[in-house]
């Protein structure tokens, strides 16, 4: 093409002699830089202009950085109060899949959370555990999404944060399948629970109060489900009256400040996610979990 650098005003502009568009919006403020905006029209780049060429590229990438040390340094101001960064891409990619399947599943709690647990209470919680329960459990909701042509088999729980994983099949998991009603998605499944409470209690967790049965009762009941399967409640629901009764309140106290510092560290590592809900990216994954990412040191109940 016939690219030509001609003195424009103060300045200097690379145009196109047969048509006359102009590929610089703004001047370039010499004659060599201009010269060596032609040289790289000529040479078949991307660049089209200095603002929306090889400067906005390098624009993206400053700010890419920036966004990325930002969103980490967003440890510093506390839990975040949202999904985490990769499930908001995963929930923006499948959020429009439908749910065809849904599953409790209910295990007990981990050996080591029970035994630092018990440490933290100087020999309490055991003491309660063999008078008043027969265990403590972990729940979580495995979920099977479908496009139509595609399935997706996945768990949602709490543990420190809200976490979105692949399902795997695990030991001493008890399940009970779930009636669902027709034609909901995930996305709309998650947005009615979280806009049926505060975001405080939606995402925050608190081994005693807002843990990972308090999440799965509010999933469930939002969406209908609850009712639709009166029997799930007894299936999910532990009372754990006794332990925040009698569990001494240091106790109680460290094992927030374990699971707050748990939920701070996620961001530091994981970003906070600066600019709302992830836009969909092609290809998209459930985010992966590794075997002690997926326990989670700090899901005492």
């Amino acid at each position: 093409m016939p690219y030509e650098v001609r003195k424009y005003g103060s300045g200097w502009v690379v145009i196109n002699s047969t048509t006359g568009r102009r590929y610089n919006k703004r001047l370039h403020l010499t004659k060599r830089e201009a010269l060596a905006h032609q040289r790289a029209l000529y040479a078949n780049t991307d660049i089209e202009d200095e603002g929306e060429g090889l400067f906005d590229d390098i624009k993206d990438k400053v700010k890419g950085a920036y966004n990325a040390v930002t969103s980490r340094l967003k440890a510093f101001q506390g839990v975040r109060l949202d999904y985490r960064p990769d499930d908001r891409k995963f929930i923006s990619s499948y959020g429009d899949w439908v749910i065809t399947s849904m599953t409790i599943q209910r295990a007990p709690v981990e050996s080591y959370v029970k035994t630092l647990t018990n440490i933290l209470s100087l020999g309490k919680f055991k003491d309660l555990l063999n008078k008043h329960y027969d265990d403590v459990y972990h729940l979580a909701l495995r979920i099977i999404l479908s496009n139509g042509s595609q399935t997706k088999d996945i768990i949602i729980e709490k543990n420190q944060t809200i976490a979105i994983s692949n399902w795997k099949p695990e030991n001493d998991v008890v399940s009970m399948p779930l009636k669902i009603p027709g034609n909901i998605t995930f996305k709309q499944f998650l947005t009615t629970a979280e806009n049926s409470t505060t975001k405080d209690l939606y995402y925050r967790y608190d081994p005693l109060t807002t843990n990972c049965q308090q999440y799965l009762m509010v999933l469930l009941k939002a969406n209908g489900i609850l009712q639709l399967n009166p029997e799930s409640k007894n299936f999910i629901f532990q009372d754990l009256k006794i332990l925040r009764d009698q569990l001494p309140s240091f106790t109680q106290t460290i094992m927030k400040k374990l699971t707050d510092a748990a939920a701070v560290a996620d961001v530091a590592i994981k970003g906070y996610g600066l600019y709302g809900r992830a836009r969909p990216s092609a290809g998209s994954k459930v985010p992966k979990q590794n075997a002690t990412e997926r326990k989670q040191l700090t899901a005492f109940f």
